[in-house]
């Protein structure tokens, strides 16, 4: 603030339950140096040579505690050899009140052949991420666990935008039609799979709630959605009691027609 031609440097006083303390300008601890990073690493049992100057545990840590509360989620864009996810669940194990989430994203690159990490088996950057995620748990001796989500074709077979140059004639899609009726589904489809895309189709986030009411019947819920979702991916509801759900009228409920075959 300009006061008779000088400037002045004030501190600002937060009425807030929690402590903040101004950060230093240049943080030149062990903890936050690239030689850190490096080392722990190796303690997960990694060779060196897979990853070049992975950022410090201690580094990302200082800042989840500036900058997050305990129950937040850390988002990381480049999640490049895993040092967010191991850093937050470090930091659980270091805070009994800390229940943070991360979710980490990795862009499908391919390691070059000539990369150390290729000659010991990683093709993709993005399982460098999970394997040291995997480790930092294994480590750690803990009962978290972490999904891994990638992005693929559609486990609901192709009928709509039928082209006739590729798909062939119209009889064709009359029995892919038929066949689709039966089963939907792509050959392999897993019900994970195709809980999580229909949960993404009817707008659930994948952090949604997901509890098995019945035998293959999941219930679906999130707070940003006003709904709740049911979905199974079942062939057939014989011996299914579906009046126990107690479903409301504003209740989804995503399955496959032959379920309700001889019913």
């Amino acid at each position: 603030m300009n006061v008779r031609k000088k400037w002045s440097v004030f501190v600002k006083d937060y009425l807030t339950d929690d402590k903040r303390v101004k950060p230093t300008s240049a943080w030149t601890h062990k903890w936050a140096n690239s030689e850190r990073g490096t080392e722990q690493f190796i303690e997960l049992g990694f060779d060196k040579r897979i990853f070049k100057n992975p950022k410090p545990i201690g580094l990302i840590q200082a800042m989840l505690k500036m900058a997050t509360q305990q129950n937040d989620v850390v988002l990381d864009f480049f999640a490049g050899s895993g040092s967010t996810a191991h850093a937050v669940l470090d930091l659980n194990r270091q805070d009994p009140k800390s229940s943070r989430n991360f979710i980490c994203v990795q862009i499908d690159e391919p390691v070059e052949s000539n990369h150390a990490a290729y000659t010991l088996g990683y093709r993709k950057i993005s399982s460098v991420s999970k394997h040291r995620i995997l480790k930092a748990i294994q480590n750690a001796d803990d009962k978290q666990g972490f999904k891994c989500f990638e992005l693929s074709s559609s486990n609901i077979q192709k009928w709509n935008g039928f082209e006739s140059q590729k798909d062939g004639l119209l009889p064709d899609l009359f029995s892919k039609l038929e066949s689709a009726f039966k089963n939907p589904l792509v050959e392999g489809t897993t019900p994970e799979e195709f809980i999580s895309e229909v949960m993404l189709q009817e707008g659930f986030p994948l952090t949604a709630k997901q509890t098995e009411v019945q035998d293959g019947i999941f219930k679906i819920s999130h707070d940003w959605v006003p709904y709740t979702l049911y979905v199974s991916m079942l062939q057939s509801f014989k011996n299914i009691d579906l009046e126990a759900l107690g479903l409301s009228e504003t209740d989804h409920f995503v399955c496959l027609d032959m379920a309700f075959e001889k019913q």
